[in-house]
């Protein structure tokens, strides 16, 4: 990945080039994955697991993409330090009860940064306003303090473009893709090569970890293969 690695997934899992995302990485559910897969309770075998969608995050638990951008902009991440004394509990209250995360992603891909460096400020002031008063009590309770704490100019456009339009093998300026875009079969023979060479792995050492992680998913994609030929 020529950037974030949960960006280039995300870009992977948008042109189907793979069917889901398998992450903890929180950073995925803005990169706009349509499909993402998480383990349940730290369960490490993955024998239980949490699936979200973009239809069900947005439906289902009423969090659009500009929700969780601005969530991701207020308790802070990989690019940002976020706003000083909110954590995930408040920011997901703010974009639960607030049309302010989805309106700062309509300016941001809408207008130039000029233009959204302006728009953010009024959003931002709505925000403090929201925060510091609470006026319909669907935050439970004030916030002023993290209010007073909001940084100036925040938030950053290129902060928000790195979230937005993450760089990745087919961003615009990059090399060629490395993808072939068509279903494709895993190269076990030479995944396994690569770990020999530099990873330093063993033979033992691969058998096991593509038993566990590799083997299953190879061998249900090779049997979906043949059930679309067989449809067709």
């Amino acid at each position: 990945a020529p950037s974030e690695a949960e960006a280039e997934l995300a870009a992977m899992n948008v042109h189907g080039v793979i069917d889901a995302v398998m992450t903890e990485d929180s950073d995925i559910l803005v990169f706009g994955a349509p499909c993402i897969i998480r383990s349940a309770k730290n369960d490490k075998n993955y024998l239980n697991i949490q699936v979200f969608t973009e239809d069900g995050l947005e439906h289902g638990c009423s969090l659009t993409r500009g929700d969780r951008l601005l969530i991701a902009l207020l308790v802070g991440g990989d690019y940002d330090g976020g706003v000083p004394g909110c954590g995930i509990e408040i920011a997901h209250k703010v974009a639960l009860h607030s049309k302010i995360g989805q309106m700062m992603l309509d300016a941001f891909l809408s207008m130039t940064p000029d233009e959204f460096s302006e728009r953010a400020k009024e959003l931002v002031e709505d925000l403090r306003t929201l925060l510091s008063t609470n006026p319909y009590n669907s935050l439970e309770r004030r916030y002023k303090a993290v209010a007073d704490r909001i940084p100036q100019g925040f938030p950053q456009h290129a902060v928000v473009s790195k979230y937005v339009h993450a760089f990745t093998s087919l961003s615009a300026g990059a090399a060629a893709s490395p993808w072939d875009i068509s279903f494709y079969q895993p190269d076990l023979a030479n995944l396994a090569d690569f770990c020999r060479q530099h990873l330093g792995w063993e033979d033992d050492a691969i058998i096991e970890k593509m038993y566990g992680g590799v083997w299953e998913g190879t061998y249900l994609r090779a049997l979906c293969k043949v059930s679309s030929t067989v449809l067709m």
